[in-house]
């Protein structure tokens, strides 16, 4: 993923909301939609999370008063397993508002 040609700097986006840093380009996913970065550790979501951007609100990582988790049911996902049952499983490059199987994920940061 790139915004530009600046680098995702992951400890930058630790524990804060897509808002913060933006959208960013994917580079080889569907180019339809711009991602929103997650890097969360909290007892709702504790993982990486990459996002299409619909335009309906940005993702928190907690399970706050207002979250979009379930306002898009069109965008991919690329999301390691919730604790909350309503979002366990994988989701990758298919859209993460629900309960999905569990996969085995690798992420790689260079």
């Amino acid at each position: 993923m790139t915004q530009g040609q600046f680098p995702i700097t992951a400890a930058n986006n630790y524990g804060n909301r897509g808002a913060v840093f933006g959208l960013w380009h994917g580079v080889g996913a569907n180019n339809l939609y711009k991602y929103q970065l997650l890097i969360c550790d909290d007892p709702f979501y504790s993982g990486f999370l990459v996002y299409g951007y619909t335009g309906s609100g940005y993702i928190q990582c907690s399970a706050g008063y207002y979250h979009p988790w379930c306002t898009d049911r069109q965008s991919p996902y690329f999301r390691t397993a919730s604790t909350s049952a309503s979002y366990k499983g994988v989701a990758f490059n298919t859209n993460g508002c629900q309960p999905l199987g569990n996969r085995l994920m690798s992420v790689g940061l260079r």
